[in-house]
């Protein structure tokens, strides 16, 4: 398959802005909710308070301002998934310059000479269509019979992002509640050790709003739980490329990512009350 200089240059910007975006989001979530002392503590807090100028930082600065050693910054850099101090430089300026002027183009586009009572309209009416279209779409057999296996399950492992889990806490409970064991794992933090326990019996449940966040670590573990004789059970709002055998649901509005967040809402909270019925 031969691309063309332009169709390889968009291919390899959007690549490199997919993975510096995710980087960067695990770098905040890092910082967020895994610091480990005053030490890591203080380095993260110099970053942030600087991260609009991140690409300009220096280990001496960062260094200096959290009262630590270089060495000791490299270390926390390295810590949080880059492999130099450089490579998170890089990203920083890709994930947030990038992702900030593609943000601002498609704002321009669709809300910039919108009054603001029809940008609020507008955006609205985008949640709306997004739930309306997976309403009209639903499958309430289909619904029935992925809680009856989550039920009927050893265990279940919920996979995807941070947002994308938070979703479905309310349903890891009610697995709880009916005594069968439930994991969150985000995309970034993936357990090996734990796929490879996984065999028949256990559920893999993957959470995905856009195709592109399909990432190389997800489908790893799904095709390492599947070969133990794993299920697979996908919610997805894009065409995802997943076994013919996997049971997959579709949702929502294709390619409208953010959209989505408002129909596995809806959905979680479908399955949580079928728990009852």
């Amino acid at each position: 398959l031969c691309l063309s200089g332009r169709a390889l240059l968009t291919y390899t910007v959007n690549f490199t802005l997919s993975t510096s975006f995710k980087q960067s989001t695990y770098f905040l979530r890092y910082c967020n909710s895994k610091l480990a002392n005053s030490n890591e503590y203080n380095i993260a807090k110099v970053i942030i308070d600087n991260i609009h100028h991140a690409s300009n930082l220096s280990l001496e600065y960062i260094a200096n301002n959290a009262h630590i050693s270089t060495a000791s910054v490299s270390r926390f850099i390295n810590k949080t998934g880059f492999r130099s101090f450089q490579e998170f430089k890089n990203c920083m300026e890709n994930a947030f310059l990038k992702t900030k002027m593609r943000r601002m183009d498609y704002n321009s586009k669709r809300f910039m000479n919108l009054t603001g009572e029809d940008f609020l309209e507008a955006l609205y009416t985008d949640a709306i269509e997004n739930l309306r279209k997976t309403r009209i779409n639903m499958d309430l057999n289909k619904i029935k019979e992925i809680v009856q296996k989550l039920k009927e399950s050893r265990s279940v492992t919920f996979l995807g992002d941070f947002h994308e889990l938070a979703i479905f806490y309310t349903l890891q409970l009610e697995l709880f509640l009916h005594n069968v064991p439930a994991y969150l794992m985000s995309q970034e933090e993936l357990n090996m050790l734990h796929v490879h326990n996984l065999n028949q019996g256990d559920i893999v449940f993957l959470i995905n709003i856009y195709d592109e966040w399909f990432t190389d670590q997800q489908k790893e573990m799904i095709s390492v739980a599947r070969n133990n004789g794993a299920s697979i059970i996908a919610f997805c709002q894009d065409d995802i490329d997943l076994e013919k055998e996997d049971v997959v649901y579709r949702y929502g509005v294709e390619k409208t990512n953010n959209d989505g967040y408002f129909s596995l809402l809806y959905l979680n909270r479908i399955m949580c009350e079928m728990f009852y019925r």
